[in-house]
């Protein structure tokens, strides 16, 4: 299971216009899933119209396992961090006792800290395109392509994240 908040899903959908490798993950056995929060993000990006067919397709799943009085307490707890960001970890944190396999995608620093303090396993935008290149979805060329698409884009990257060893 991955789960996703909405930089990755704008990253992949919206500026990079590569639904595909996403969707390439489901080879790898996860399944995608969409907090309502970040579907709701979603609504007024241009990567929209792409979420929209990924979820009928059944490509992405939205979740509804997050209830409004859990959120709420989970954010008041996390003021500096979105619905998304929040609904995310929630899910993660669910997700961290039922599934063997589960990944929360965050790109946001302080909520990838906040689900590292407890306990989540995470990645982002960059490790999801490492992770492509290593299983050879795409090469180390299209790899640095994205990376110099993404921080035209206003993509904030730590150059030595971006790195490929």
């Amino acid at each position: 299971m991955k789960i996703f908040d909405s930089t990755c899903i704008i990253a992949f959908l919206g500026e990079l216009q590569e639904p595909d490798l996403l969707v390439s993950f489901i080879q790898d056995g996860y399944r995608l899933i969409i907090p309502i929060c970040v579907y709701q993000e979603i609504i007024e990006n241009p990567a929209k119209n792409s979420l929209e067919h990924l979820l009928k397709t059944k490509k992405f799943f939205t979740s509804i396992e997050v209830e409004a009085k859990e959120l709420e307490i989970f954010q008041a707890a996390n003021p500096k961090l979105g619905k998304g960001e929040c609904e995310t970890m929630l899910l993660g944190m669910k997700a961290k006792h039922t599934e063997k396999r589960y990944c929360c995608i965050l790109d946001d620093r302080l909520a990838r800290e906040r689900a590292e303090k407890i306990g989540l396993k995470i990645t982002g935008t960059i490790g999801l395109l490492q992770r492509l290149v290593k299983k050879e979805r795409i090469s180390l060329d299209i790899y640095n392509d994205h990376i110099r698409r993404l921080i035209a884009a206003g993509f904030r990257i730590d150059p030595k994240l971006a790195e490929m060893k």
